[in-house]
């Protein structure tokens, strides 16, 4: 499933594929507005920038609803100053009431810090913040 994800989010993204920087990605603390959900969902995921502007993500993790997610995203960078940025990231997750949920999120960063937030989008889910670490594995 996830192997299918991925090839979705490259082929919309437009090919030839060169990557130029990548991220390890590190999940561990979410929030929720609502009661019932825990906000330990440790998990881990690599993002490569494919082109200027453009990366793509996948990963793993353990969700708010104790099962096992994978995802793969799409994630174009909208500004930059310094060392904060701002990426509009568009996906699918799995491990929810619904076999795949295709998700749009925004996302700030700064340094290895990244932080987002999601709005409920579907049955058994909630709105929700979250934070993960990115890690620079190899930059251009």
């Amino acid at each position: 499933m996830i192997k299918l994800l991925f090839t979705m989010v490259i082929v919309a993204m437009g090919l030839p594929v060169q990557a130029q920087s990548t991220w390890l990605h590190v999940y561990g603390r979410s929030w929720h507005h609502d009661a019932g959900y825990n906000g330990h969902n440790w998990g881990v995921g690599v993002e490569v920038q494919i082109k200027p502007g453009w990366s793509a993500a996948v990963g793993t993790y353990d969700n708010s609803i104790d099962h096992r997610t994978w995802y793969a995203a799409a994630k174009h960078q909208i500004w930059q100053q310094g060392q904060v940025v701002i990426n509009l990231s568009m996906g699918a997750a799995t491990g929810y009431q619904t076999a795949v949920i295709p998700v749009v999120w925004p996302e700030a960063c700064w340094r290895w810090l990244c932080g987002f937030a999601l709005p409920r989008v579907g049955p058994g889910t909630t709105d929700m913040a979250a934070v993960y670490l990115r890690i620079p594995i190899w930059q251009d």
